[in-house]
C-alpha cells in the first residue's frame, strides 16, 4: 500500500492495494498486533491527502465504511484519522480551503474542481458516520461527536490562527 500510495504506480494498482489492504484489516485485524492494526487503519485514512480525487475518495469511502461495519469499535479512531487528514487539507490550502488561489476572472483548474468533488464525497461519508453516531448505533457515539465538534471547529479557524 505504501509504494502505490506513493504514486509510483497506476491509480487503478493504488485502488486494488487499498481494497486488499482493508480485506486484511476487517479479516484478519483481530491476529494483528494492535500497533500495527492502528498503524495501518492511519495509512488507510491518510490516502486521500495525497490522492483528492473523486475515484479515490470513493474507493476510499467504501473501504472506511466496511472497517466501520464489521469492527464498529475503532469508528472513532477511524474518524479521528479522517478527520486529522481533513485538517491538513485545510492547511495545505487544497480544494475547498484554495481560497482565494486563483483570480475570479480565471476558471478553476481542473485539478482544483476534482479535489473539491473529492471532498465533497469525503463531506458525505463523514455525515453519514456522525448521523449514525448520534442515533447511538456506534458503541463510541459519544467519542464520535467530539470527533465531530473538534472538525467543524477547526475547519472553520483561519488557518493563519491554527499554527
Amino acid at each position: 500500500l505504501q509504494r502505490a500510495a506513493s504514486g509510483e504506480g497506476p491509480s487503478r494498482q493504488l485502488k486494488e492495494c487499498y481494497l486488499q489492504a482493508v480485506a486484511l484489516l476487517v479479516e484478519d485485524g483481530p491476529q494483528l498486533d494492535r500497533a500495527e492494526y492502528f498503524q495501518l487503519l492511519r495509512m488507510l485514512a491518510w490516502v486521500p491527502d495525497k490522492f483528492m480525487d473523486p475515484e479515490t475518495v470513493s474507493v476510499v469511502n467504501f473501504g472506511l465504511t466496511w472497517i466501520s461495519v464489521r469492527a464498529p469499535e475503532v469508528t472513532a479512531a477511524m474518524l479521528g484519522e479522517v478527520t486529522n487528514m481533513w485538517i491538513s487539507s485545510s492547511n495545505r490550502k487544497v480544494g475547498l480551503f484554495s481560497g482565494g488561489s486563483i483570480l475570479s476572472s480565471q476558471a478553476p483548474p481542473e485539478e482544483l474542481l476534482q479535489s473539491i468533488e473529492a471532498q465533497q464525497l469525503l463531506l458525505n461519508f463523514l455525515e453519514e458516520h456522525w448521523v449514525i453516531a448520534a442515533h447511538g448505533a456506534v458503541e463510541a457515539g459519544e467519542a464520535v461527536l467530539t470527533v465531530f465538534r473538534r472538525f467543524l471547529e477547526l475547519s472553520l479557524q483561519d488557518p493563519s490562527r491554527m499554527l
